[in-house]
C-alpha cells in the first residue's frame, strides 16, 4: 500500500541558503557469495561500496549512473552550511533508494516507491535470509 504523500504550499523566505549543485553520496550495497561450509541458517551481511559524486547537474544524473551499475543502492544529498562556512555538516539526506544492512525490522515499502526496485530489494534481503 502506497502511503498518503501530504504536499503544503510553503514561503520560500525561510531558507537560508540553497545550494544549485550539491555533492551527493551513492552507496552500492551487494551480498556477497556464500562462503563453503558456513552455516545456511545464519543471514549474510551485505558489502556496503561508497561513492561521492561531485560535477552532477542534478539527481537524475547521479540516479542514472547509480543504476548503470546493476546493484541496489542508496542516494544521499550533502548538507552544507553556508553561515557556518562549511561545505559539508556531515549531514546526509538520503533521497533514493534503501539500506540492506537494516535487515528484517524494517519493511523496504516504506523506503521505495518504485515497484522494480522493491522487488529486487525484496529479492536480495530473502537471499540474505536462506536457509
Amino acid at each position: 500500500m502506497t502511503p498518503e504523500l501530504h504536499p503544503d504550499p510553503i514561503d520560500r523566505q525561510d531558507e537560508s541558503w540553497v545550494t544549485s549543485h550539491p555533492a551527493y553520496r551513492v552507496t552500492f550495497w551487494s551480498l556477497p557469495p556464500r562462503a563453503r561450509g558456513s552455516d545456511p541458517t545464519v543471514p549474510l551481511a551485505f558489502n556496503a561500496e561508497h561513492w561521492r559524486i561531485s560535477n552532477a547537474r542534478d539527481v537524475i544524473e547521479v540516479l542514472d549512473w547509480a543504476r548503470s551499475d546493476g546493484r541496489l543502492f542508496e542516494v544521499f544529498a550533502e548538507s552544507a552550511d553556508a553561515a557556518a562556512d562549511r561545505a559539508f555538516t556531515k549531514t546526509v539526506l538520503r533521497l533514493a533508494g534503501y539500506n540492506l544492512a537494516y535487515g528484517p525490522g524494517y519493511d523496504p515499502t516504506a523506503f521505495l516507491s518504485v515497484p522494480a526496485d522493491l522487488q529486487t530489494t525484496t529479492a536480495q534481503l530473502e537471499q540474505s535470509r536462506e536457509k
